[in-house]
């Protein structure tokens, strides 16, 4: 059994049309469906979308406790590694959500507080801005306690900038039995009084992130609260069953990932070194749409640990004599190119060429070009996507490794 708390939520997605009602809190339970008798949810949704939320626990066997919101809360991304627009803003209720169970996974919300006693339980705080830790929540309680939140959750929990040692500080700071750091393409940290250890990421054909941490979490939490696994254990478990997620984009998870998907799956060990790599950025800018691309792709690879030399930040626009030599020098400064290959622009392909020749590997993205106009390319050993997330995650990887 566990009894988990957290959001209901509207999510629309426009790169790979998504638009269902999950969150955080019926993601989670779904995905734990096939793994637990007894999955149990409170949340929030707004009336008019109640009978959807009942259906979509009943298709999953879970039992949904919803208190009722004038409005159900809805998150907007243009692709799976955009900031959302959230509408309409909540209000938070003056009344928090009362939670009391052996096995709790609990989840940050923004439309309610709650307040939670519990043996085991799990806490996930999913507060980009301001994080709070569990104990520092009024009338919380837990026996034993693990919490899993993101790198820059983490910072923010801590102020320390130091990964490793914000994980030790934040371990002491909650009298926590285990903090597990989930740090994307990287993997995952997990901190308890024995030490630290890395827990590898999976290679997936494809990724799809949103709500990714969600399933990691619920995993987790069965692995550990429910089965009493040892935290690596367990963390390595949701790093599984997140891979599963990534690519096939389905829930429940199933009880064995490996013998659904038919293949054993591979752990990405990334060198530390990944990090202070240098990416050319090939594409296009010619016009008010490729030029947002390219700062949107620049932005990207910057937060993914990137030193980018991009020609339009570093060399500007001008005629051939004033910026192709500085362009090639640039090139020849990098480890990698990242190539937006929409619209076939012939100077991202001759870069392409170029860094080929040089024996540098390339990324590339392309949603809408024709495979015979991609067949130089892939026939050179270059890695083409058609989804801009999971190329931005490749990239990670072929550069990690």
């Amino acid at each position: 059994m566990i009894d988990i708390i957290g959001g209901l939520y509207k999510e629309y997605c426009d790169s790979g049309r998504w638009s269902e009602l999950y969150g955080s809190g019926l993601r989670a339970a779904a995905a734990l469906s096939y793994r637990c008798d007894d999955v149990r949810l409170k949340g929030c949704v707004g009336k008019k979308d109640i009978a959807t939320a009942n259906a979509v626990a009943g298709t999953f066997g879970i039992q949904l406790a919803a208190s009722l919101i004038d409005e159900t809360v809805s998150f907007s991304y243009l692709h799976g590694l955009a900031s959302p627009e959230i509408f309409p803003k909540p209000a938070r209720a003056s009344v928090p959500l009362t939670l009391v169970g052996d096995n709790v996974l609990a989840f940050g919300m923004i439309e309610n507080d709650w307040q939670i006693v519990g043996k085991r339980v799990v806490y996930d705080p999913q507060d980009p801005v301001h994080p709070i830790g569990f104990r520092g929540r009024e009338n919380c309680q837990a026996d034993l306690l693990a919490i899993v939140c993101n790198s820059n959750e983490l910072r923010l929990l801590t102020n320390v900038e130091d990964i490793t040692e914000a994980a030790l500080a934040l371990l002491s700071m909650e009298s926590a039995e285990v903090v597990v750091v989930k740090c994307g393409a990287r993997g995952a940290l997990v901190c308890t009084s024995n030490g630290v250890e890395k827990v590898p990421a999976f290679r997936t054909s494809s990724v799809w992130p949103l709500g990714s941490g969600d399933v990691f979490a619920a995993n987790f939490a069965h692995q550990w609260a429910c089965l009493e696994n040892e935290a690596v254990e367990s963390a390595l478990a949701a790093s599984k069953a997140t891979a599963f997620y990534c690519q096939e984009r389905t829930l429940p998870i199933p009880l064995d990932v490996e013998d659904t998907l038919g293949k054993k799956l591979s752990p990405i060990v990334l060198n530390d070194e990944a990090k202070k790599k240098k990416i050319y950025l090939a594409g296009p800018f010619f016009s008010v749409m490729e030029r947002w691309m390219i700062e949107e792709t620049r932005s990207l690879l910057s937060q993914s640990g990137f030193d980018v030399f991009s020609p339009l930040h570093d060399v500007g626009i001008g005629s051939a004599s004033e910026v192709v030599q500085q362009d090639l020098r640039g090139l020849e400064t990098c480890d990698g190119v990242f190539a937006v290959l929409d619209n076939l622009d012939s100077g991202t392909i001759f870069e392409v060429g170029y860094a080929r020749a040089r024996d540098l590997p390339v990324v590339g993205y392309a949603e809408n070009v024709a495979e015979e106009s991609l067949k130089m390319l892939e026939g050179t050993d270059c890695h083409i996507h058609r989804d801009f997330v999971s190329a931005i995650y490749i990239l990670q990887w072929v550069m990690g490794e």
